[in-house]
């Protein structure tokens, strides 16, 4: 079974103010396409959690905060950041 991943529009705004930014840009864009790949195929394994609703994943040079819905299969990504 796999997730659908959506991002959100913040999250959208906030990953391509981070690639803006980038000195590395396809770095930042193969990172994005590994984490939505990750997310579909098992959030839970490939994440941890955070609080009640809200997990991570970290993927050098992204931090990315999602929510999971199992009964529609669905991730949410509600944010992005650059690690520190």
């Amino acid at each position: 079974m796999s997730y659908s991943v959506h991002w959100s529009a913040d999250a959208l705004m906030a990953l391509a103010s981070i690639w803006l930014r980038s000195s590395d840009r396809s770095q930042v864009s193969a990172t994005q396409d590994l984490v939505d790949d990750l997310l579909s195929n098992n959030p839970v394994k490939n994440g941890y959690l955070l609080s009640e609703d809200l997990f991570a994943i970290e993927i050098p040079p992204l931090r990315v905060l999602f929510e999971r819905d199992n009964t529609g299969m669905i991730v949410e990504v509600v944010t992005v950041n650059l690690l520190a």
